[in-house]
């Protein structure tokens, strides 16, 4: 689920298909429904551009991609399919432009929009991203409790003011580091 500037809410649903609503009101505006299995394409993620005129889903394995839409008009136009991850995406990230798309799964994987090719991690590296909700990235790489196997990590989300980041773990626990978190072991709340 995710709310952009303009009140929009995308919701993915167990089917595969995305509802978007007026945020205000709760009417219904529009649906992507680009599946080709309902019983299997669930989604993992959503997530607007800064600008809100695009939106990234992310789906679950076997498909493992995002697909980046134009939802700035009356009827929303598919711009690309964001290939490559091994396995399921646990968040997307967009630049504060909107021109380049950070998904994770086991891994980052960086995108130019809006046509979805692959970005070198070299071209991203100094960029400035709108949301931080990727695990394994150069600003979060002190999140990790000695000992971690990769996975004890569940959920991150930097605030808007970008000066916190908050984790949620294994161990039930949710720590508030100021952002960015590069130093090994560094201190929280």
């Amino acid at each position: 689920m995710d709310l952009n500037r303009n009140n929009i809410l995308a919701v993915g649903l167990r089917n595969g298909t995305v509802s978007m609503y007026d945020a205000n009101t709760l009417n219904g505006l529009k649906k992507i429904s680009n599946h080709k299995n309902p019983d299997k394409d669930v989604i993992s993620a959503v997530k607007f551009s800064p600008d809100g005129t695009m939106l990234a889903i992310a789906y679950c394995p076997p498909i493992s991609q995002v697909y980046l839409y134009d939802v700035s008009g009356e009827k929303v136009k598919k711009l690309g399919d964001c290939k490559g991850s091994s396995t399921r995406i646990v968040s997307i990230d967009f630049s504060m432009s909107g021109d380049n798309l950070l998904s994770t799964s086991i891994e980052p994987l960086f995108y130019k929009t809006p046509n979805c090719s692959r970005a070198y991690v070299t071209a991203v590296k100094g960029e400035q991203w709108a949301t931080m909700n990727s695990k394994y990235t150069w600003f979060t790489q002190g999140i990790w409790p000695p000992c971690s196997d990769g996975t004890d990590i569940n959920f991150v989300d930097r605030s808007n003011s970008k000066r916190y980041l908050a984790t949620a773990d294994d161990f039930s626990k949710v720590k508030i580091f100021r952002y960015p978190v590069c130093n090994k072991r560094q201190l929280y709340n």
